[in-house]
Formats: C-alpha cells, sequence, structure tokens
C-alpha cells in the first residue's frame, strides 16, 4: 500500500512499513560548539529521519549515522505493544535530545500503519 501525505504543496508517497519490519534511521540535528572548536569537528549531515524495511538492500538508509528498529536484536522477538512504546519512546528522543523537527519525524513514522493507528487514536493499549 502507499500512503500519501502533502509536503508543502506536493504530495510524498511512503510504501507501508510494518512496525516489525521497520528501521528506523536518523542523523541528529548538528552540535554547536564554541567557535575555537568548530575547526576540529568534521562536517555533519542535516537533521533527519527514514523509516525503511529491514534488511535495507536498497541502501536507503546508509547517509544516517543512528537507526533502531529491525535492526536490532529483539525487536523483532517483541510483542507489537512493547515495539510500539519502543518506537514511541525513540520518536520523543529523536526529536528532544537528537533535535530532528518534530514534523519529519510525525511525516516518516506514518509510513508505519501502526503509528498511523495510534495517530489517528484507533490504538488501544488495553
Amino acid at each position: 500500500m502507499i500512503y500519501e501525505i502533502p509536503d508543502g504543496g506536493t504530495t510524498v508517497a511512503l510504501t507501508d512499513v510494518p512496525l516489525r519490519e521497520a528501521m528506523i534511521a536518523w542523523n541528529r540535528a548538528p552540535i554547536k560548539f564554541e567557535d575555537e572548536f568548530d575547526l576540529c569537528c568534521p562536517p555533519q549531515p542535516p537533521p533527519g529521519i527514514i523509516v525503511v524495511w529491514q534488511p535495507d538492500h536498497a541502501h536507503r538508509a546508509r547517509d544516517y549515522r543512528s537507526s533502531m528498529g529491525a535492526c536490532c536484536a529483539g525487536w523483532r522477538q517483541a510483542t507489537s505493544r512493547d515495539r510500539l512504546a519502543q518506537l514511541l519512546a525513540l520518536a520523543f528522543k529523536i526529536v528532544a535530545r537528537d533535535g530532528v523537527p518534530v514534523g519529519q519525524v510525525q511525516k516518516a513514522l506514518m509510513g508505519i500503519p501502526e503509528f498511523r493507528k495510534l495517530w489517528n487514536h484507533e490504538f488501544r493499549f488495553c
């Protein structure tokens, strides 16, 4: 299934990736140091996030420095409820700790059907 969302006047098509099979990859926002240290730091990629199937045969996540999800031990064996809880905690960390804009995170995670159900208030934890 293709899920389409508006993106500044255009439409972005996302292929559904079930949470059990999803690898979430992201780049944190560049860390700001004092001017004297700026010359020591390698260039950092812009913040961003992508959700891909694992294994990532198309190598869509290769330019991202961090990843979690189906690429990690125990992800597929966890219950669907535990995976969703881990995803929500991860989304919070990516925004609060790593500085990726909320809109980018929400847009990427909308490609996961379980997240869309939760977002649309259809999902129940009980």
